[in-house]
């Protein structure tokens, strides 16, 4: 599957879906799905590994120059986690478990039910998950 490096991780409007989940400036384009027709068995508690093979991306637009982990170590360090960003909406990592940093432009994900509402707002950042209850799709950005 291929993430492009202006996906955000879900989406969300001001009425209807994900309202809870509300980030950014709306700059982003929708996220890369996964969902059965890919070849995916969401049955409750089957694992999805999340890896990262090529391509790079870069916050301001400029020549992309960092990989899925974000601005992590080189060209510098950016740690998003609960801050509010330029947008006030803040970034998605505000809604991520605080069990570890997460930075900026960072491949992030989550689980999703047929509507596309998050069932799972643990979200998730390059690991390993087991398929929440009601998990119909996945969302990349």
């Amino acid at each position: 599957m291929t993430v492009n490096s202006k996906a955000g991780p879900w989406l969300w409007n001001n009425t209807t879906l994900n309202t809870a989940y509300q980030y950014g400036v709306s700059d982003h384009i929708a996220p890369s799905t996964i969902n059965s027709s890919s070849g995916l068995d969401f049955t409750a508690g089957n694992t999805l590994t999340i890896n990262y093979f090529n391509g790079k991306t870069n916050a301001s637009g400029a020549s992309p120059e960092v990989d899925a982990k974000g601005y992590f170590g080189s060209p510098s360090t950016y740690i998003t986690n609960d801050f509010g960003g330029t947008s006030g909406l803040g970034f998605p990592s505000k809604y991520m478990t605080a069990d570890w940093d997460t930075y900026l432009n960072q491949l992030v994900g989550t689980f999703a039910d047929a509507t596309g509402a998050i069932i799972y707002d643990g979200t998730f950042r390059m690991r390993q998950f087991h398929f929440p209850q009601k998990t119909r799709l996945s969302w990349f950005g």
